[in-house]
């Protein structure tokens, strides 16, 4: 360590990134922690001598997806950045360069899951309009 701003954290490197890695492990705690009940409320959409099948073959697929997809389209959008600029085979300072963009792939892939919150939100307020226990309910909740 030699006392320079860049250094300032000694052998535990860069502040903003520590803070960027404690953000992020945050966010997938929170997400881990809404699929049980985001689970539970697709297992209910479902006829009910249907979901036996429809809770196997969503975990299935999600798992599958997951698992498949989570490595292999940040791995395709390196590698066609890669191909894009050139780079058969990069530096160094080009193979960071390429994980960043990597890395920025990941957290802008994240946003979607802002957009279905969303979409899921107003279908449900639909939903709960539509249904007729729930206009009984706004009814005698109105009185």
């Amino acid at each position: 360590n030699d006392g320079s701003t860049a250094n300032v954290w000694g052998d535990y490197g860069d502040i903003w990134l520590w803070l960027l890695w404690v953000s992020i492990g945050f966010l997938q705690m929170a997400h881990n922690a809404s699929v049980p009940a985001l689970c539970g409320i697709n297992i209910q959409l479902v006829p009910e001598s249907m979901r036996t099948f429809a809770s196997g073959a969503q975990m299935t697929v999600r798992n599958i997806l997951g698992y498949a997809c989570g490595p292999l389209l940040p791995a395709l959008f390196m590698s066609f950045l890669s191909w894009n600029w050139s780079w058969y085979n990069p530096t160094r300072a080009q193979s960071i360069k390429l994980l960043c963009w990597g890395m920025v792939f990941i957290l802008a892939i994240n946003f979607c899951g802002i957009i279905n919150m969303r979409k899921a939100k107003w279908a449900a307020i639909r939903a709960a309009r539509q249904h007729p226990a729930m206009n009984q309910l706004c009814v005698y909740g109105s009185t």
